[in-house]
């Protein structure tokens, strides 16, 4: 006689039911929480990828509501703010982020920075919002990550090349690093415009004219992405950058979204929604819980 305890499936909707049915009781404690969090500095940046399968049915067919996450993060990297959305203009979260502006108003609290994938088009809107002494800095993982993504990969695992254009990138991100601080990782803010713009044209000699097979490692793409680098040098959007402040923390969200969402399917658009909520929180006290922990 077998022993084994029978395994119970519950109907999807009433599941889907239970869920929003705890989450709305709870709602006013989410939202609360979320409002007294505190924060120096703050970043913003769009992910796609965990948006792509959040839908609606309409006469059979899945319609696609969204193609972006906008999320804000504090130093922490804890949420304070996010928005599902169609398109990446500022338009499109301009009334997100005056509402977290008079959060912040109403708690006597003044943002002193934010980082951005898009300055050139955003600092301007930003500061409207905020205050014209807002700084507004690009983050360091887009520059970087524009001219890296230039860079031919080619070659397996191994070879020459392969290695050449990891060595490439790797003294790429040394453009952003203060000349005495030379260690494995950045621990001195960003250099001035001068230094910066000075590290990049060393790193212009070093590798312009290098070949692989008769091609240059730096491509035109690749140039016409330096080129750019070097107007937001001389916008002085990427100098005097502390430690830590980037977007960095947006990424390890992003991570966490595409583990536990981007996989599922997502069709309710209620459910979907509440969903997007309870995670946020639960990522934002994690990280919480992670900032007061000692590891002296």
């Amino acid at each position: 006689m077998s022993t084994t305890k029978p395994q119970i499936e519950y109907p999807t909707r009433m599941v889907t039911n239970c869920f929003l049915l705890s989450y709305f009781e709870l709602e006013h404690m989410y939202s609360h929480r979320m409002s007294e969090l505190p924060y120096i500095w703050l970043s913003a940046d769009h992910t796609f990828k965990v948006s792509a399968n959040i839908g609606a049915w309409s006469q059979g067919v899945c319609v696609k509501q969204f193609d972006s996450l906008f999320t804000v993060l504090n130093e922490k990297g804890q949420v304070l703010t996010w928005r599902l959305t169609r398109g990446t203009s500022f338009e499109k979260v301009k009334s997100t982020i005056q509402n977290l502006k008079k959060r912040l108003d109403s708690k006597g609290i003044k943002v002193t920075s934010i980082y951005i994938d898009n300055y050139c088009q955003w600092r301007n809107l930003l500061q409207n919002v905020f205050a014209e002494e807002l700084c507004v800095k690009l983050d360091l993982f887009h520059a970087v990550q524009r001219i890296v993504s230039k860079i031919p990969k080619c070659g397996k695992k191994g070879s020459v090349i392969k290695d050449l254009c990891r060595y490439l990138k790797d003294k790429l991100k040394l453009v952003f690093r203060d000349p005495s601080d030379l260690g494995k990782v950045r621990t001195k803010s960003t250099p001035s415009k001068q230094t910066l713009m000075g590290n990049l044209e060393q790193f212009l000699t070093k590798w312009n004219g290098v070949e692989n097979d008769g091609d240059e490692i730096l491509t035109q793409a690749t140039k016409k992405e330096i080129g750019n680098l070097q107007k937001h040098i001389e916008n002085g959007c990427l100098c005097n950058i502390s430690v830590s402040c980037g977007s960095n923390r947006n990424k390890a969200l992003h991570k966490s979204l595409k583990k536990n969402i981007f996989t599922a399917e997502a069709r309710h658009p209620v459910g979907t929604s509440t969903a997007w909520r309870v995670f946020l929180y639960v990522e934002r006290e994690k990280r919480n819980i992670l900032s007061k922990i000692s590891y002296n």
